[in-house]
């Protein structure tokens, strides 16, 4: 993901557990595949641009519509 929300990248695994090709998933916003709000979305991504390192759980939606729940690790 880029400072600005957009999947720049995806590693295979994701790609499985979302039911995403690579390719349909780069370019789209998070906002699109997950159902936090935008401003929590946000407030995540200036915290990892400032360094800090997240774990949180975060509920996305698979590309049937149907909720995924995961606990992540992320980084810049």
């Amino acid at each position: 993901m880029d400072a600005n929300g957009y999947v720049r990248d995806a590693n295979p695994y994701f790609c499985r557990a979302m039911h995403y090709t690579r390719e349909e998933l780069v370019g789209l916003h998070v906002t699109q595949i997950s159902k936090e709000k935008p401003e929590v979305i946000e407030r995540n991504i200036f915290r990892m641009i400032a360094g800090e390192v997240l774990q949180h759980e975060v509920t996305n939606v698979q590309k049937d519509g149907s909720l995924r729940f995961y606990e992540l690790r992320e980084r810049r």
